[in-house]
C-alpha cells in the first residue's frame, strides 16, 4: 500500500514541475538561482517529467502490480522462514 502512495505522491509532483517547465520554464527555474537552459530542452525535460507522472499512475493503478508485490511478499516470507 506504501508503494501506491509513492507512486502517486511522485505522480502529482512530476506532473506539476512537468508543466511548470512546458509552459513558463523560467519561473520554475528561478526558484533554483536562476538557472536557464535552451527553451526546446525545457519543454522537453518537462515532456519527460509529464510521462513519467503517467508512468506512475499507470504503476500506482495496475492491478499485476499489486498482486505482483504480494506474491512477491509471500514468496519470500516462505522463503526465509524454511532456510
Amino acid at each position: 500500500m506504501l508503494q501506491r502512495y509513492v507512486l502517486v505522491a511522485n505522480a502529482i509532483i512530476s506532473f506539476i514541475f512537468g508543466l511548470g517547465l512546458i509552459f513558463a520554464a523560467n519561473a520554475v527555474l528561478g526558484l533554483y538561482g536562476g538557472m536557464s537552459m535552451e527553451p526546446v530542452t525545457d519543454q522537453l525535460f518537462g515532456a519527460a517529467l509529464v510521462g513519467t507522472a503517467v508512468l506512475n499512475v499507470l504503476g500506482a493503478t495496475s492491478q499485476l502490480a499489486t498482486l505482483g508485490a504480494r506474491s512477491w511478499a509471500r514468496t519470500s516470507s516462505t522463503t526465509r522462514s524454511s532456510s
